[in-house]
């Protein structure tokens, strides 16, 4: 079994940039935890390994459900803290934990945007 860990993780929120510590006790909050809506881009590779990938994945709250960025993937929370975040964040990672990589890479896939499926680089493969 591919046990994952989680690197680095930043949010962007009203154009600024939190660099988050999910091993930390303590994250960024919000004025309002029923309004969020946050990108977040998280490092992403097998634990035993110095690599990772990176994922994206937009962070909202049923305020903001109606709200629609087409490339990327939406994880849905009832309302926005630090340790509601990491919960399910690790929590969704460690749902992907398979055999292999390439099986624990297709199940981020399902749940995170991939950096080579972004449009960009999608183009540049041709």
């Amino acid at each position: 079994m591919v046990k994952l860990r989680v690197g680095a993780v930043t949010a962007i929120l009203f154009e600024r940039v939190f660099h988050i510590d999910i091993e930390g006790d303590q994250g960024f909050e919000i004025a309002s935890p029923d309004d969020a809506d946050i990108r977040l881009q998280l490092d992403i590779g097998p634990e035993d390994a110095d690599w990772t990938e990176t994922f994206s994945i937009r962070v909202a709250t049923p305020n903001n459900k109606s709200q629609s960025r087409s490339t990327l993937k939406t994880m849905r929370i009832h309302s926005f803290s630090f340790e509601t975040l990491k919960t399910y964040l690790l929590a969704a990672v460690a749902a992907c934990e398979r055999e292999s990589w390439d099986e624990s890479l297709n199940a981020l896939r399902s749940r995170f945007l991939w950096e080579r499926d972004t449009p960009n680089k999608q183009k540049s493969k041709k």
